[in-house]
């Protein structure tokens, strides 16, 4: 693959986080079947408690199993709020959907000529659960950004010049930090108004990047690379923020994650070219059963 073609499979994508956008619905076939509910259509035994999956395509995990979401969602039967569901008998409405920002849970998300319903009609007062992910599509301009790294790398691939071309980063990840805590903190404050009684987990994103060093499969300048990991930190501290200033709970998949990365010996995440069914830049299907185990360990903890 050439460079240019890497690129132009990288800009879409590389918000480190982002989602598949607006693109058809296509997976890997062969997913277990879809728990009751998915895609906000949910019809399970009514005494299964209620479950909302909030999120972007860190939740909906494109091509790791069969797509059961709505057209452009990229939602797969084997992703975490599946996964959980299954495991604990939840009436499952899982609304979380590629390419979301956190407008998209209070308005709705326009892909193309259609659209698809903000995710908050999904939280009803009879909601037990929700999990929320969301955060790393957000600002336009982080995703220009990352363009211009993918750009700047081709005359300079072992330099910085996409940190230098931003001076460093930090008042930009700041302002990205105050922005979307601000409006996660909104979020979080309509489910408890709309769901009173439901316990939100706002589940953290994994780690994508090495702190440092070459990485094949990231084809940004190598001396950006810590830059990047800044950005991938910024999305969880933007989280973490908004949980300390709600009261609620935050699951944490930095951790259990570490040594996963993109160019991990192992890793959890595709790059570029993905070694297995999942989207660039995006999980693979044992990331996905590593979250659930968190989620459903922190579940069964009574808060």
């Amino acid at each position: 693959m050439t460079r240019r073609i890497v690129l132009v499979a990288v800009v879409p994508v590389l918000a480190l986080l982002a989602g598949c956008g607006g693109s058809s619905g296509g997976s890997s076939s062969g997913g277990a079947p879809a728990a009751s509910g998915s895609g906000g259509a949910g019809h399970g035994a009514s005494h299964a408690e209620r479950y909302v999956a909030l999120g972007d395509s860190y939740t909906s995990a494109p091509l790791t199993g069969r797509d059961v979401g709505p057209h452009g969602c990229e939602q797969s039967a084997d992703n975490y709020p599946h996964l959980v569901a299954r495991r604990l008998g939840l009436d499952l409405h899982d609304v979380s959907c590629a390419g979301a920002e956190t407008t998209s849970l209070t308005g709705p998300q326009r892909m193309g000529t259609f659209a698809v319903p903000p995710q908050l009609d999904a939280v009803t007062p009879s909601t037990r659960i929700v999990t929320l992910s969301v955060g790393a599509n957000d600002q336009a301009a982080f995703s220009e950004l990352i363009e211009l790294c993918g750009r700047l790398s081709q005359s300079d691939p072992h330099g910085t010049p996409c940190t230098d071309a931003v001076h460093g980063g930090t008042k930009m990840l700041a302002g990205y930090r105050a922005a979307t805590t601000s409006r996660l903190v909104g979020v979080v404050r309509t489910i408890r108004r709309r769901a009173p009684h439901a316990r939100v987990l706002v589940v953290g994103y994994p780690q994508v990047l090495p702190a440092s060093g070459d990485c094949p499969e990231l084809p940004i300048a190598t001396g950006d690379i810590p830059f990047a990991r800044r950005a991938n930190e910024a999305f969880n501290d933007a989280m973490r923020a908004a949980v300390r200033r709600t009261g609620v709970e935050y699951v944490d998949t930095w951790r259990i994650t570490r040594g996963h990365d993109i160019c991990g010996a192992k890793p959890w995440i595709a790059g570029v070219h993905p070694q297995g069914s999942a989207a660039p830049f995006h999980p693979y299907a044992v990331e996905q059963s590593a979250v659930a185990r968190v989620v459903v360990r922190v579940l069964r903890h009574q808060a």
